[in-house]
């Protein structure tokens, strides 16, 4: 009698352990900007490799920044107005016209989308 993948923890040809690996193989080797913080304290937690390339930042330094240092310093009242949207609806979508800046002061032209979810209970934006 043959087992039925479902019962065995397949999705089609793949294992669930070989799609979380996959899951998190998209933020390691996605192209896009992708950080995740601290909704509370703004504290970035964590940053893809092309977001802390492109910004040139290590991960112990994007650590010591918080969601609205990495916005260009005219575009902070913009960035806390986003905060408040994430805090309000639970997510943004397709917020344009607005610049990460970089380690070295220069500015990166980006779009915005994001969601908050929660980890144990702690709220996350993305």
């Amino acid at each position: 009698m043959a087992t039925s993948r479902k019962n065995v923890g397949m999705v089609g040809k793949f294992t669930i352990e070989e799609i979380e690996i996959a899951r998190a193989a998209v933020f390691d080797t996605s192209l896009d900007i992708i950080y995740i913080f601290d909704i509370d304290t703004l504290q970035i937690l964590d940053m893809n490799p092309s977001g802390l390339y492109e910004l040139g930042y290590t991960l112990k330094e994007i650590r010591e920044k918080d969601f609205i240092d990495l916005h260009a310093i005219e575009e902070r009242e913009r960035a806390s107005e986003i905060v408040a949207m994430y805090r309000k609806q639970g997510y943004i979508h397709n917020v344009r016209d607005l610049h990460l800046r970089r380690k070295d002061g220069s500015l990166i032209p980006v779009e915005k989308n994001g969601r908050v979810t929660t980890v144990n209970g702690k709220p996350i934006g993305h």
